[in-house]
């Protein structure tokens, strides 16, 4: 076919309108492109997009890494040993012969413990089962919960004032013939027992005695990372790394170094490996959908008209959320869309953008994040979680406002995300009590409150400084109220 040929068939498509042309643009920001193809066709812009992307990118639809791949590892995993609680007041027992007395035997011989029989039968000591919850995404050092319980087959009575004694916690199964089999060891727990206090009938009262919770006693002694897994028909080690590599473009940390080192790894021809993004660390269902929104096949200039269609559709209450994630996976090149959707007339669009705008590390939507925490309750935990992940000076002035709001979820809220952002921030820094729970007096105006917890971590907060208890006051050791 000669050059007249070339620019005839050219000139046809245009008239006719069954393809998308390259066509010379002005020079202008990528994100603010007019969509010469729509001009010219007369038809649905979204639908002239989807077409550019395959006629300028590759010979197929741009596919998203979601479409590849499944997630794995979202599981949490039950951990259990035996253990010796220590520190009671003649509430324990000995406990009779059970395939838990000789494991914890043992466990005692192991470590040079003398007598152990003689310690067993004192009634100021219990054995009791420990169990906790491996969370997805734990590192090494991080703490959670642990739960404990005398067994059925024991006469104590109470763990209340107990202290747990070190124990090591590894998956454990029950096989016909063979016993208890233990998998390696994943956690180390120990630490005081809190007991909740049951309001119930007296049984039930009586039942709650004999379990309880170490808040934050147990510590993880590994790590565990998400798997992604490749879809059967695309399964290739060739795949695998381009998928590992598209998403360490996106997602990525420096070591010791200075280097760059990927946080996605390729293992095997179907499976690759994640590690999470501390910014993320709060919100990682936000950090998978992120990752499954990224493009694997795409050029730039596929990426350019994509990137100009989901600018449109940022700006559209319907659509604004997922063109949101989408240009919070491409990263960097989508600032200066995400900060324009923040003139949206919708609220709902321009909370969208500030979200994604706070995961990029950006504060220019911290005081529609900060509104919304405010005032709808239905974004309130969503705008928190992106305010933690903005390290930001103006972030912490934002979130110690919020804790004057009226509203007590609003309050305790904002605590929690200054908490999680900066631990040390000295406006809400706390005492540690007795070794067993945090006390933080804050500052705040509004009305006095006091907020308890017993998740993850014992703690008390104080909203309004120098309050002062009115007697009589009633309270039982031990317990929480």
């Amino acid at each position: 076919m000669n050059k007249f040929h070339k620019s005839f068939s050219v000139l046809l498509i245009l008239i006719t309108g069954c393809s998308s042309p390259m066509i010379s643009m002005p020079a202008m920001p990528d994100w603010k492109m007019p969509n010469w193809t729509a001009q010219l066709r007369g038809q649905n812009p979204d639908d002239d997009d989807e077409q550019a992307e395959e006629d300028f990118g590759t010979s197929v639809k741009t596919k998203k890494v979601g479409e590849l791949t499944t997630v794995a590892g979202l599981n949490v995993i039950t951990i259990e040993s035996v253990g010796l609680v220590v520190g009671l007041d003649g509430t324990g027992d000995d406990p009779p012969p059970s395939r838990y007395r000789t494991q914890l035997l043992a466990e005692m011989r192991t470590r040079g413990v003398k007598n152990p029989n003689t310690i067993l039968r004192s009634p100021n000591t219990a054995l009791v089962v420990v169990r906790a919850y491996l969370p997805p995404l734990v590192k090494k050092g991080d703490h959670f919960d642990v739960e404990v319980r005398i067994p059925g087959t024991s006469e104590a009575t109470s763990l209340n004032g107990g202290r747990l004694l070190e124990t090591f916690l590894s998956e454990q199964a029950v096989v016909a013939g063979r016993g208890v089999l233990e998998g390696h060891v994943m956690a180390r727990a120990a630490g005081p027992i809190l007991i909740s206090a049951n309001s119930g009938s007296e049984s039930s009262s009586i039942a709650a005695l004999r379990r309880g919770r170490i808040l934050g006693g147990g510590v993880s002694k590994t790590s565990r990372k998400l798997s992604m897994y490749l879809r059967s028909d695309y399964r290739s080690i060739r795949n695998s790394k381009r998928i590992a590599k598209r998403i360490g473009t996106r997602f990525f940390y420096y070591n010791r170094y200075g280097l760059r080192e990927s946080l996605a790894e390729a293992k095997t021809d179907q499976k690759i490996e994640l590690d999470i993004q501390p910014r993320y660390k709060e919100n990682y269902p936000r950090y998978l959908q992120v990752i499954r929104t990224i493009a694997w096949n795409e050029t730039e200039v596929a990426q350019r008209i994509r990137m100009q269609r989901l600018a449109r559709e940022l700006k559209d209450p319907t659509k604004s959320e997922r063109a949101a994630y989408a240009l919070e996976a491409i990263g960097v090149p989508s600032i200066p869309m995400l900060k324009d959707g923040l003139k949206s007339k919708s609220f709902e669009c321009r909370f969208y953008s500030a979200s994604s705008l706070a995961y990029l590390g950006e504060s220019d939507g911290l005081e529609i994040l900060a509104e919304a925490a405010r005032s709808e309750p239905a974004f309130r935990i969503f705008a928190y979680s992106a305010m933690a992940a903005c390290e930001e000076p103006e972030t912490n002035l934002l979130l110690r406002d919020l804790m004057n709001a009226n509203s007590a979820e609003t309050r305790y809220g904002a605590f929690r995300a200054l908490s999680v952002l900066d631990n040390d921030d000295p406006f809400i820094y706390g005492e540690l009590l007795n070794r067993q729970f945090f006390l933080h007096e804050l500052d705040t105006t509004g009305e006095p409150m006091i907020h308890l917890t017993h998740h993850k971590k014992a703690e008390v907060v104080i909203f309004g400084a120098r309050q002062r208890l009115q007697t009589p006051v009633a309270y039982v050791l031990g317990h929480i109220l």
